[in-house]
């Protein structure tokens, strides 16, 4: 018997789970028949190289022949008979060997395939090749291994590889990660290699766990989540009638216009992955799907979802790493995520496949695409026109769409824009008031409006600025509810803040206490303090903003936390509910010539129309686009289309992931909290598991910080010297010399930037 795997799993078994498992797969993706079977063909021959004598016994058979060692990848090239393969592929024949050779990837590979081996393989195959005995043995033990397939076992034969003498291979094959490739066989090649990566992980996961789970499950139907939004909202709002569900969509909508339950109705009755900035908004997203498509349906799948899940009363026990695992396997029909799961793959680094492979078959929603940096905006609409090629489908959704990422979409095919803005021409839900003064000169105003029965919201560029004003507000006024929030909170009481406590009545759950929509008889005073952390996707409803001035795109998505509840209609404003103040330190968050040009933009401006949101947003990057000296967001985007379309070659995947965040949060332990922390793991062993070491302990004390603030740091390490595997859980993260403080969170003085 040939080992496939160190478990003991056969080659026969190993390819038998991965041929069901795809035609599982083909069951939702839909692929035409000549895609089947390349990816079938891709199957059956992908580890039949691992015949080679010494990995079978690294994997524990008992073999006494020798061959110099190989990539099993490369060396299952030489028993693909490719004269009989040739009559069924003909062109394509070279897109099943490349889908074979590098179904793994890695330097030795890479080596082999560009530049030629002059070492093991050669030598390889010229043992093979004059060891007849060998040679025939090996092509027997296959054919027996194999038998049972019968549709195709009379191909495994000899290739010309036997004759390889060191020569490159770049000709024979088409090398994924560069793109001087006919795009259409690249892409093919892509959706082919994929998908046999993507089946293969999962087969290995599950006969090594030794259950039973399909890698696809059936999409939830259209009707049924049509009905459970119309349940959940009560009336027909505008998506049951313009949904364009046969096209690419950029939906251009104010903010509180119900554009989730559009997505969810696009996306119903096929595979959808829907993406966020950031964790919390994920949950949250997370939380709804659940109540439109069901629990079973929908995968969570950010850094720490499996803090999200152990912390969710509705997830039963045993059931939690089942869905971290299976969202990491993308088997959800629904996948809630954040960007940075997915959008990297634009930079196409080995195993990127996998991604747009499944995707060639979903769809792809995007949400507060504003919220990115440069860079990252630049791979998501990367992504898109790639995507949309492959046959997938993408609703990139906002209420402020730059005019530069516009244009670059605007001539994809099936390309519909959707912009709702002409249907709340006549709305009116903001009045603003512009005032040369910071924020900490109005907070006798912040506090009047709050004891007038109002819900408040005070915004800042800065978490340190924020910490100041809500430190001077709580002085002033303890009796009034406060509240603060932004990024620099552990994770423990990051999720406290959103949650509640229960051991604590005051600490009351900010998405409680200004959860969206306000009752109409609450008057009950309330602030919260924040940063640009609350702009996006954060469903809570305020009667107030005050909010430190920032770019127009920016501010218009703090208005839109001020009457969420109300859709359509106009509000009669007496006084003005939104009150801009000159931003504390220029130029740390937000460039100066986005602030100059936004200021200017605004001047004047007393009552805001929904629709002259839009033309603000528009007129603040036409400006940007006519200035002299270009801004540097728009030149970033614009450098980093161009090095993406120009193709990276082997960029790693956590190279790209830093690529798409720009800024690198680093998790660090404050020392302030190192005794408590030393005293928390004193008594852990050996046998702890990581999931249960970041939910009980890290939890506890590590923040997710800049990684310029983390300069003069000392790697945590040291911290767990007694004990190896705590050692090497806290290697990449820091100690840093910082005061934390459970109300205030990291307490930094001097912000660079940050929310």
């Amino acid at each position: 018997m040939l080992l496939a795997k160190s478990n003991g799993v056969s080659l026969s078994e190993h390819t038998k789970g991965l041929l069901k498992q795809a035609r599982i797969l083909f069951e939702v993706a839909n692929f035409p028949e000549d895609l089947k079977k390349l990816i079938e063909f891709a199957i059956f021959f992908h580890d039949v190289g691992k015949v080679h004598p010494e990995f079978q016994k690294k994997v524990g058979n008992k073999v006494k022949d020798s061959l110099p060692e190989v990539p099993h990848s490369l060396f299952s090239l030489v028993f693909m008979d490719m004269l009989k393969l040739k009559i069924i592929f003909k062109k394509e024949i070279k897109i099943l060997r490349s889908a074979v050779a590098f179904h793994h990837h890695n330097d030795t590979i890479r080596s082999i395939v560009l530049n030629g081996d002059k070492e093991n393989f050669p030598k390889a195959m010229k043992s093979l090749k004059e060891n007849e005995s060998l040679r025939e043995k090996l092509l027997k033990l296959l054919q027996e291994e194999m038998k049972e397939f019968e549709e195709f076992a009379e191909y495994i034969g000899y290739s010309a590889y036997l004759n390889y003498n060191g020569q490159s291979l770049r000709d024979d094959l088409i090398y994924p990660y560069a793109r001087y490739y006919e795009e259409e066989k690249l892409n093919k090649l892509t959706v082919v290699l994929g998908t046999l990566m993507r089946v293969d992980h999962f087969t290995s996961y599950i006969q090594k766990e030794n259950i039973d789970e399909p890698i696809e499950r059936k999409p939830v139907e259209y009707g049924v989540v049509e009905k459970a939004i119309g349940e959940r909202l009560g009336c027909n709002i505008w998506q049951f009638e313009k949904l364009k569900r046969d096209k690419n969509i950029i939906l251009i909508a104010p903010t509180g216009a119900g554009k989730t339950e559009y997505a969810f109705l696009w996306g119903a009755g096929t595979k959808m992955f829907f993406t966020l900035p950031l964790k919390n908004q994920v949950n949250s997203i997370y939380d709804r799907a659940k109540a439109v498509f069901k629990d079973e349906n929908v995968g969570l799948l950010h850094s720490d979802a499996d803090l999200k899940l152990l912390n969710s009363d509705d997830v039963k026990e045993g059931e939690r790493e089942r869905i971290i695992e299976l969202s990491h396997y993308l088997s959800y029909p629904v996948i809630v995520a954040t960007g940075d799961q997915i959008f990297p793959s634009a930079l196409r680094y080995p195993g990127y496949e996998r991604i747009y492979a499944t995707l060639s078959y979903s769809r792809l929603v995007i949400d507060e695409v504003q919220a990115y940096n440069p860079k990252a905006v630049a791979c998501i609409v990367k992504l898109c026109k790639d995507i949309s090629k492959l046959g997938g489908k993408f609703l990139l959704m906002t209420a402020t769409l730059p005019s530069f990422v516009r244009k670059e979409l605007e001539n994809l095919e099936d390309l519909e824009i959707i912009d709702l803005y002409e249907e709340y021409s006549d709305t009116i839900k903001h009045r603003i008031q512009m005032v040369d003064e910071p924020m900490e000169s109005l907070t006798d105003r912040i506090l009047r409006s709050a004891r007038e029965g109002k819900r408040v919201a005070v915004i800042l560029n800065t978490v340190s600025k924020a910490q100041d004003i809500y430190k001077r507000l709580k002085e002033k006024d303890k009796d009034i509810y406060i509240e603060i929030l932004h990024s620099r909170y552990t994770r423990k009481d990051k999720e406290m803040k959103y949650t509640g406590d229960n051991k604590d009545e005051k600490k009351k759950a900010i998405l409680e206490e200004f959860k969206n929509p306000k009752p109409e008889n609450e008057k009950t005073p309330k602030i919260l303090v924040a940063t640009q952390i609350v702009e996006a996707s954060l469903d809570i409803d305020v009667d107030v903003l005050f909010t430190e001035l920032a770019p127009i795109d920016a501010l218009i998505q703090r208005m839109g936390r001020v009457a969420r509840r109300k859709r359509k209609e106009s509000l009669d404003l007496q006084e003005p509910n939104v009150i801009i103040t000159k931003p504390y330190g220029v130029g740390r968050v937000y460039l100066k010539e986005l602030l100059d040009k936004s200021l200017q933009l605004l001047k004047g401006i007393d009552y805001l129309p929904e629709i002259k949101k839009r033309d603000l947003v528009e007129g603040l990057y036409k400006e940007l686009e006519n200035s002299n000296s270009e801004s540097s967001y728009i030149q970033e985007f614009k450098d980093a289309i161009k090095l993406l379309n120009a193709g990276y070659n082997e960029i790693k995947k956590d190279d790209a992931q830093k690529f798409f965040r720009e800024i690198l949060s680093v998790p660090v332990i404050p020392k302030s909290m190192e005794e408590n922390f030393i005293e928390a793991i004193k008594g852990l062993g050996e046998n702890i598991k990581y999931t249960e070491f970041k939910k009980d302990i890290l939890a506890n004390f590590v923040v997710d910080l800049d990684y310029r603030y983390v300069r003069n740091g000392i790697k945590a390490d040291y911290l767990a010297s007694h004990n190896k595997k705590l050692k090497d859980w806290l290697r990449d993260m820091y100690v840093v010399n910082y005061m934390y403080d459970k109300e205030l969170g990291l307490v930094i003085s001097e912000d660079l930037d940050g929310p």
